[in-house]
């Protein structure tokens, strides 16, 4: 992708974001009310990283809202870290680890105690080019592509499907999505180019005209369906896409395996 399409989509949520005052009331009425005697096993130990964890959650969506009365948000993760806590789900709903914690950390600091609005800019430019290059070099894809970092698997789903729109302006695509009942809520709505929280949950997004086609990996019993099954339901839902289609090829990383059907030509 060329470095103009990191422009395109800039926001999980037209409305209903986080504010960075929410979250801090949440965990100081949260703190006030159990203090060292906490109700949840897995209730956040804040302390003196209040201003961190609130700068961390904010601008983000209802995910991350902090229940005040259980210091957490809605899939019962905590906002810091808690290895006691066996997790099998998505990045979104578990908890960060403690590693990333303390980096996030400090970084935080560096970036908070920047002189001027401009030294802050800068730090902050500094350290998403950081992330940047490490992910490249990573995946071996440095000179290759460019990074537009996301904050969930859904929205980078979301942003995939705006920017190929804008790619095709005023053309109607088709997003072939596979194994959407093991895959986040919001998936198919981000997959048709939709808002997917919030008060516009199900509003296109300006310039997306995306229908979708949902194709199972499982049989109704809950077996896995053979190659020959699911390459003939692809080959039958792209014959049927309308021209000008988005074939959206997702794996079922949470039940532990993966299909990916050969590419068709005017698919992705």
């Amino acid at each position: 992708m060329g470095s103009k399409a990191s422009t395109i989509f800039t926001s999980p949520s037209p409305s209903g974001l986080v504010a960075r005052s929410d979250i801090l009331d949440a965990l100081t009425s949260f703190q006030r009310t159990h203090g060292d005697t906490r109700r949840e096993r897995y209730a956040p130990r804040v302390g003196h990283h209040a201003q961190f964890v609130a700068a961390l959650l904010s601008g983000g969506d209802s995910r991350v809202a902090i229940d005040p009365c259980t210091g957490t948000n809605k899939y019962a993760c905590p906002p810091t870290p808690a290895p006691d806590l066996v997790c099998f789900s998505s990045c979104t709903a578990s908890p960060i680890s403690w590693r990333g914690f303390e980096r996030a950390d400090e970084c935080y600091d560096s970036i908070a105690g920047a002189v001027s609005p401009r030294d802050r800019a800068e730090r902050l430019q500094g350290y998403r080019r950081g992330i940047e290059d490490s992910l490249l070099r990573y995946f071996g894809a440095a000179g290759l592509a460019d990074v537009i970092l996301c904050p969930s698997g859904t929205d980078a789903l979301l942003t995939a499907a705006t920017i190929l729109a804008a790619e095709r302006p005023g053309e109607m695509m088709t997003a072939i999505l596979s194994n959407a009942s093991e895959t986040g809520t919001g998936v198919p709505l981000a997959a048709a180019g939709r808002w997917f929280d919030g008060p516009a949950t199900g509003t296109p997004l300006p310039g997306c005209a995306i229908d979708s086609i949902q194709v199972p990996l499982r049989t109704l019993a809950g077996a896995p369906r053979s190659d020959g099954e699911l390459n003939g339901a692809f080959i039958s839902a792209a014959k049927s896409a309308r021209v000008g289609r988005l074939s959206t090829s997702r794996t079922a990383a949470r039940r532990g395996w993966s299909h990916r059907p050969r590419s068709r030509k005017g698919s992705m």
